[in-house]
């Protein structure tokens, strides 16, 4: 009777240490299962993001247009000089800032998925006047 008493408390034992075991490996994954949804959530909130930036370089392009198209039709070539300063201060303050962003967001997306980030060909220099000759 002792002897079946013992055997049955070792067994016990070992299923508990088993049960330890598989519930301790179970955190373990949920822990990694964890990690890879944050991964995911960050990954796709930066590529929203850069989407994002995006959709207002777009809008300061159209909004530069919009601008070159009216002082194109202007006559006066003190009013076209002023109108080209004030369009190059307009670039520089609202386009460099999401380029610098647009930058940022993809070097953390490179990161987040372990690659090189990619380099976007948008214009670093505000584009002509329409009524000015490309060299």
């Amino acid at each position: 009777m002792v002897k079946q008493l013992t055997y049955d408390l070792e067994k016990t034992q070992y299923d508990r240490d088993m049960a330890k075991h598989t519930l301790d490996r179970t955190r373990a994954d949920l822990d990694t299962t964890r990690v890879e949804l944050e991964k995911i959530s960050k990954v796709s909130d930066t590529r929203k993001n850069i989407e994002a930036i995006f959709l207002k370089t777009f809008d300061v392009q159209r909004k530069y247009s919009k601008i070159v198209e009216a002082a194109d039709k202007n006559v006066s070539k003190n009013k076209r000089g002023k109108t080209k300063k004030e369009l190059e201060v307009m670039w520089e303050s609202e386009f460099s800032p999401l380029k610098d962003q647009l930058t940022q967001l993809e070097n953390t997306l490179a990161e987040l998925e372990q690659r090189e980030p990619r380099e976007f060909d948008l214009p670093a220099t505000p584009p002509l006047m329409l009524g000015e000759k490309r060299k």
